[in-house]
């Protein structure tokens, strides 16, 4: 279950939790996430936390044999922000060039 730190909707102490606690589920197989911030929980964190949570009860996603790859988040490369930063700036930079080429 996910919820936010200081969510005006459902307010952690008084709603999240007991709900959480209310839960038939097995406490091994519960979990509760408080990510910072209110009611919306960031993208990153939603996404991450859905994606860990398919990934234990449907099974990690793999390709067929003929591709030859895995698809596991896990073994492949995090990109960081500054690579993809840099990779659009690259990008702009080509466009500029080939608008300035064109133009002479």
């Amino acid at each position: 279950m996910l919820s936010g730190e200081y969510d005006a909707t459902y307010p952690l102490e008084t709603s999240a939790r007991p709900f959480f606690d209310f839960l038939g589920t097995n406490e091994a197989n519960k979990k509760h996430c408080v990510s910072p911030g209110g009611h919306s929980i960031s993208r990153i964190d939603l996404t991450r936390e859905t994606l860990d949570w398919f990934d234990r009860y449907l099974g990690e996603v793999r390709l067929g044999p003929l591709a030859g790859l895995s698809t596991s988040r896990k073994s492949q490369p995090r990109r960081s922000r500054t690579s993809f930063r840099s990779t659009v700036g690259f990008s702009r930079l080509v466009s500029a060039a080939r608008i300035g080429f064109s133009e002479r």
